[in-house]
């Protein structure tokens, strides 16, 4: 299960009041998608119909988010500004995770029974 980090003023924030709802919903699955899929904020156009289903004409919901300052214009589609202020990057949680597997690779296994004897 990943996480998220959210500062807790953001429902009142200027820039999603402005939004709306809808397009704040599509704001906050944007970045529910790229930290399950470690994009460091970016959003492909293609990707952006997909992100909250049952809410309407999601791209232009997407520019309602670009006209506020929530999301940029990129080439290829859209980058959630400050994404990475708030969230580590692709890079960032690699070595994260890489650091973690190599405690646990070298952590001391105990044996089973010896629980009790190491205990006292």
């Amino acid at each position: 299960m990943g996480w998220l980090r959210f500062d807790d003023r953001a429902r009142t924030h200027p820039k999603v009041i402005a939004a709306g709802p809808h397009a704040a919903w599509l704001w906050f699955c944007g970045i529910c998608y790229a930290r399950e899929h470690w994009t460091d904020g970016h959003l492909s156009a293609a990707v952006v119909p997909t992100l909250a289903t049952g809410l309407p004409s999601p791209l232009k919901l997407a520019e309602k988010l670009v006209a506020v300052g929530l999301w940029e214009r990129t080439a290829d589609g859209f980058l959630i500004h400050d994404f990475l202020d708030w969230n580590p990057s692709r890079a960032q949680r690699a070595a994260l995770l890489e650091a973690d597997r190599s405690r646990k690779r070298h952590s001391e296994r105990i044996p089973a029974g010896t629980v009790k004897e190491r205990i006292q």
